[in-house]
């Protein structure tokens, strides 16, 4: 018969847990975003606003992408580096899982105000 370890598992901690769900919500509201605006996005968006006025400024609907694809790259860069320190530096593990929580959610604030700035 299987023995049952107590080691803690990650998402048993309530920072952590807390901080995953929220990470999946923020999830859930890039998908639902785009979904509801895709259809009325423009062929080229405004999106490099630190280039000069003009066509340089433009770029693909598709390049908006970048955010939400970004955000989960992150998202499992930290939960895999979370997952492999909980047992050893705790603090450390809650810590990054916070920290891309913010991330994430400074990245989906990011793409709205982008997003219902062109539509």
């Amino acid at each position: 018969m299987l023995e049952q370890t107590n080691t803690p598992s990650l998402l048993n901690d309530p920072i952590i847990r807390k901080s995953f769900s929220a990470t999946l919500f923020f999830f859930l509201l890039f998908f639902l975003l785009f979904i509801w605006k895709w259809s009325s996005f423009p062929s080229e968006l405004p999106l490099y606003y630190t280039r000069p006025r003009g066509p340089e400024q433009l770029g693909s609907m598709w390049e908006l992408l970048l955010l939400p694809i970004l955000s989960l790259s992150i998202f499992l860069i930290h939960f895999f580096i979370a997952s492999r320190l909980f047992k050893r530096e705790k603090l450390l593990s809650q810590l990054l899982m916070i920290s891309q929580t913010v991330i994430i959610a400074l990245l989906f604030i990011t793409c709205a105000q982008i997003i219902f700035l062109i539509t």
